[in-house]
């Protein structure tokens, strides 16, 4: 948003251009899972793993009931706070009616931004973005996994990679951090490798696709900051 910002864009057309984005990568990444397991280019043998994580699976769930009512409780307590108290409600009421109407604003601004659907070519550009960042993180993964002696077909890093960053995703965990591994190892399990050399070649990728960027992001992002681009 902020890099659109300095570049003449208004906050809603980039909020809403980082949303296009976003939904087209997901539309993405369900194509490729659909291709690959319906015409059978790949497919991942899960039932060891999953065997093997049920019975912790379903401790922990029972385990987490208790805070999960007690945050509902604090929720609720502090809508019933909120509505009682006059002062806190009067405050509630208007900030709701600004936020009201800087979203009305925005997102009258935002359609513009959406111009883009009814053209093919950049249509084209967005769904062609999101297939090479699949494929060359897929590709990224096969070297880690030669790199430990084992060879995967493309197909199936594609679906591993896929459907872990779909998961991941979903997940309220800061970029995946500890799922995205265990997704990865799973997956390479799957693809045959062993459990051992999976999980290497899992947190080599990821060390390389995520813990290792920040370091010279760092530097990318002072240069872009003392430029003004964010």
């Amino acid at each position: 948003m902020r890099f659109q910002q300095r570049n003449g864009v208004e906050p809603g057309p980039a909020v809403s251009t980082g949303l296009i984005a976003s939904v087209c990568n997901f539309f993405v990444q369900v194509l490729f899972i659909l291709v690959i397991t319906i015409s059978g280019l790949a497919s991942l043998n899960l039932s060891q793993t999953i065997g093997s994580s049920s019975s912790g699976a379903t401790s922990s769930s029972s385990s987490s009931v208790p805070i999960w009512v007690f945050l509902v409780g604090l929720v609720l307590l502090g809508v019933l706070v909120g509505l009682v108290v006059p002062r806190y409600r009067h405050t509630i009421v208007d900030s709701a009616r600004r936020y009201r109407a800087a979203f009305r604003a925005q997102a009258s601004a935002s359609l513009i931004s959406l111009r883009v659907l009814r053209s093919a070519k950049r249509l084209a550009m967005i769904f062609g973005g999101g297939l090479y960042l699949q494929i060359v993180q897929a590709v990224v993964l096969g070297f880690c996994v030669e790199a430990f002696g084992f060879h995967a077909s493309l197909a199936g890093l594609i679906l591993v990679n896929t459907a872990v960053s779909l998961f991941a995703g979903f997940m309220p965990v800061p970029g995946g951090m500890g799922v995205a591994e265990a997704g990865y190892t799973a997956g390479l399990v799957g693809l045959g490798m062993p459990h051992d050399a999976a999980l290497a070649a899992a947190i080599a990728f990821r060390l390389m696709t995520f813990y290792l960027p920040p370091i010279w992001g760092t530097f990318a992002l002072r240069w872009l900051r003392q430029h003004e681009y964010v």
